[in-house]
């Protein structure tokens, strides 16, 4: 099944280069209005993730978990792929 791809005008805030499918995808949500509208904020990927880590330690916090249980460290996560990569 080919995979017809749609041309589009719209910028993306989205960071790095999109497959062809994902372009396809897109347009195809942007048409039907359901894309999820993002806009540039200025932080690079990095930038982004740590604002992010920050933001779910905070949460964490807040909701009195254990962050120092295995369940809750990025570093025994080994089987997610690193985020930044």
């Amino acid at each position: 099944m080919a995979i017809n791809q749609l041309k589009t005008a719209v910028t993306t805030a989205l960071p790095g280069a999109l497959t062809p499918e994902a372009i396809a995808v897109r347009g195809a949500l942007l048409k039907r209005g359901l894309e999820t509208p993002m806009t540039a904020n200025g932080l690079s990927r990095d930038e982004r993730y740590d604002v992010i880590q920050a933001s779910f330690t905070q949460i964490l916090n807040t909701l009195g978990l254990d962050l120092q249980d295995d369940s809750s460290r990025a570093d025994t996560t080994s089987h997610c792929e690193d985020v930044r990569g």
